[in-house]
């Protein structure tokens, strides 16, 4: 990776990573409040509160909200417009970002155009961040788009956890075996020091900041789910850190190519010979021999032939045991 081409991708990173969580977050709240005005909850479709001008929301949008009053909702009985309200932030909001985003990483012509291709890397990462929060971390808290959806549809968590936890367990593991590897290629990162960078960039706020939202939320199971977040990030560092590339060889296989090499060269100068020999054996002057004289002629350089094969294959053997010892 050339040094200003690293250069751009260092300065980008903040940067991309701020902005591409603000994309994910707003977008759902967005798509939380445009629901709820459409069923007739709220006068205003984009009015929602952006959290504040603290440092720690300017970084994470911690306060910011949707600006929805469920309290209203669930105390009109309108249970399953509450599903669908949640169903909206993390299902057309993150998970249409995260397929739109994957899509896109894959074209040709955002390929081309890097600093686009690693804006896309990381808005994949973003969603898959925030439906991670949600799904398992606070999937049995009392609030939140699960607790939502859960209570809207009347279904036990668990079923939450099972069909929806699967899917977003997949998008992880495809993320850190799939996604990264392609950036690497698509970036030209070389160095296994900038790729363990870009991955604990990843790993660390994934299963550190944002699986630790349970602990925010009302309920033991929640904050277990937290603490495993916690526990598992060691060994997916670990798992994931990049194996550093090296040029060599086992002395094995080296000495399996040296074989190669001897065998080829060998038969290679066997069959050159006997091909000329037989040409010129056969070379006769225009109807100047008889039958039998051609027979005759032929035998011999069929016999002179076989005799260069034998001198080969002792040839062969000889090299064999050479590079054996």
């Amino acid at each position: 990776m050339k040094k200003t081409a690293a250069f751009k991708l260092i300065i980008a990173t903040p940067v991309f990573m701020l902005l591409a969580n603000y994309l994910a977050i707003f977008a759902q709240d967005y798509a939380h409040s445009i629901t709820a005005w459409f069923l007739g909850y709220k006068e205003h479709p984009f009015n929602i509160y952006f959290g504040g001008r603290s440092i720690l929301n300017f970084l994470v949008l911690f306060n910011a909200n949707d600006n929805v009053d469920y309290d209203l909702i669930m105390s009109a009985g309108r249970m399953r417009d509450l599903a669908y309200i949640g169903l909206a932030g993390i299902g057309l909001a993150n998970g249409a970002l995260y397929f739109i985003s994957l899509r896109l990483m894959k074209i040709k012509l955002v390929q081309h155009f890097q600093l686009f291709f690693y804006f896309m890397l990381w808005l994949n990462f973003m969603n898959i961040a925030q439906l991670f929060s949600y799904i398992p971390v606070r999937v049995f808290s009392e609030s939140g788009d699960a607790a939502h959806i859960a209570q809207g549809f009347n279904i036990s968590p668990w079923w939450i956890c099972i069909i929806l936890g699967y899917a977003v367990t997949y998008m992880i593991w495809h993320f850190f075996t799939r996604t990264l590897q392609r950036t690497y290629d698509i970036l030209a990162i070389n160095s296994t020091f900038f790729k363990a960078i870009l991955m604990m960039l990843c790993a660390i706020p994934l299963f550190g900041y944002y699986g630790v939202a349970g602990f925010i939320d009302n309920g033991e199971i929640a904050h277990f789910l937290s603490a495993a977040s916690l526990f598992i990030l060691p060994g997916v560092i670990a798992a994931c850190w990049p194996l550093k590339q090296t040029t060599s060889r086992p002395k094995a296989l080296n000495q399996i190519d040296k074989i190669t090499e001897s065998i080829t060269e060998t038969i290679s100068e066997t069959f050159a010979a006997p091909e000329s020999t037989i040409a010129d054996g056969l070379a006769m002057p225009h109807l100047s021999i008889d039958e039998a004289h051609f027979i005759e002629n032929l035998n011999a350089v069929l016999g002179k032939r076989d005799a260069d094969i034998r001198e080969s294959q002792k040839k062969i053997k000889n090299k064999l045991s050479k590079n054996r010892k």
